[in-house]
């Protein structure tokens, strides 16, 4: 029995050192000078880290850079309570390493507020990016970075920056008051962007340019283009050269310029969007071809509902539903470079009171063979005629509505709540500074 029970202790023992080598040790930050504390600063802890381990900073206000080049983790207390005060001419937080998860913090009074480089796996989770005179998140050359639930506002550029950087899982961020845009990306294929809320950033909510395989879902991006006065250009989702994209029921209200923008992009798909009360168009597409236009509600847009230019062609526009566009506009305008649009099954309403449409091409189809669009001002007989030098004409209009999937108008109070209190909380912030 004896030996049993020896034999027990040392394989117990031998489990608990395994459990430690794999596991990693754990240190303890604490600036009040708490006698359990491992280390006084942040970069302390660690210098003398080893990969594996956690890194635990209790609530406080820490003064320093920090650059985290080993595959450990880094643990606040809380955004709230736990904040990395930068020197103002350098990163905040650099992170040179792979497998880095940063949660829990506040990042503020830095050049940039976050940056990593050439690193794959990290994290930056729950973390609140503000205040930074450069970039609150700057992601370079790495691979499979999740940014989740982070606070990312008032950075002097960009809210988030990604070059030339995949796999990006981008969710569940508010990204707001940043001066100029909320996302702005290179080359950062097979990205997901979804559950976001992207408001008041000083020129786009967000752009994708040289990306392919996105999936942009779920998003609210609104006030886009507060820092502009001329002509409109604070754009909610842009997406400049690429191929299949998909952008799905994101909600785009009350931004300066389009609603969506898209341009050099192929196989894509616009789908169950809420597009409303903009300065510029609900979708506007050049040069883009084998883009399915689909069941998207287009309101209340300064502009044209959907306009495509610059050689696009073998694009389908259909079940959308686009009420009250801009005076002396149109509801969807084809220009003369354009070739094989089919335009069908869509509800349009509007102020004119002679064509809803312009096409300037004539070699675009205004319905699928069988089934042409809901005029709101077709008079119940013949063909509905399309303005334009292109002579296009809808050969099967309905004097009925059609059934689509388009999403309703958001109200505008049920964004109004959350909007004042971001403004609330961010003129209580400023004046605690």
């Amino acid at each position: 029995m004896l030996r049993v029970a020896l034999f027990g202790v040392i394989l117990l023992a031998g489990c608990l050192m395994f459990s430690t080598t794999v596991m990693g040790g754990t240190w303890i930050v604490d600036d009040d000078n708490g006698s359990w504390r491992n280390a006084s600063s942040i970069q302390e802890a660690i210098n003398s880290s080893s990969s594996g381990d956690k890194i635990r900073v209790f609530a406080g206000t820490y003064s320093e850079d920090i650059t985290i080049d080993k595959s450990i983790s880094v643990i606040g207390n809380s955004s709230i309570n736990t904040t990395i005060s930068g020197s103002g001419s350098d990163t905040v937080v650099t992170i040179s390493a792979s497998w880095v998860n940063l949660s829990g913090l506040h990042i503020k009074d830095g050049d940039n507020g976050v940056n990593v480089s050439q690193s794959d796996n990290v994290t930056i989770e729950d973390n609140w990016i503000s205040d930074n005179d450069g970039v609150g998140l700057y992601i370079d050359t790495s691979n499979d970075t999740g940014i989740i639930s982070n606070n990312i506002s008032y950075n002097t550029d960009h809210g988030i920056e990604i070059k030339y950087s995949p796999r990006n899982n981008i969710s569940r961020n508010h990204i707001s008051w940043n001066d100029q845009w909320g996302i702005d990306s290179v080359r950062a294929n097979d990205t997901i962007v979804s559950n976001n809320n992207l408001t008041w950033n000083g020129r786009y909510g967000m752009e994708f340019v040289f990306s392919n395989n996105l999936i942009i879902k779920w998003n609210n991006v609104s006030r886009s283009g507060r820092k502009l006065f001329e002509s409109p250009y604070g754009i909610g989702i842009s997406i400049n050269s690429g191929s299949n994209a998909t952008i799905l029921q994101n909600n785009c209200t009350i931004n300066d310029g389009n609603a969506i923008r898209i341009a050099q992009l192929t196989n894509s798909r616009i789908l169950m969007n809420n597009l409303s009360d903009g300065r510029g168009n609900g979708i506007a597409c050049s040069n883009v071809q084998y883009v399915m236009i689909d069941n998207n509600s287009i309101n209340n847009m300064t502009h044209l509902g959907i306009h495509m230019s610059s050689t696009s062609n073998n694009n389908t526009i259909q079940y959308n539903e686009i009420w009250d566009y801009g005076q002396d506009h149109w509801a969807i305008s084809l220009s003369i470079n354009t070739e094989n649009i089919t335009v069908h099954h869509n509800n349009i309403a509007g102020y004119r009171s002679d064509s809803h449409a312009y096409d300037d091409s004539g070699k675009n189809q205004w319905s699928d063979g069988s089934f042409g669009n809901y005029w709101s001002n077709w008079n119940g007989s013949g063909n509905y005629t399309i303005d334009g030098i292109g002579g296009g004409v809808d050969e099967n209009p309905t004097d009925e509505t059609v059934e689509t999937s388009a999403p309703e108008k958001v109200p505008e109070f049920g964004l109004l709540i959350p909007m004042m209190l971001l403004c609330m909380f961010g003129v209580f912030y400023r004046r605690l500074r």
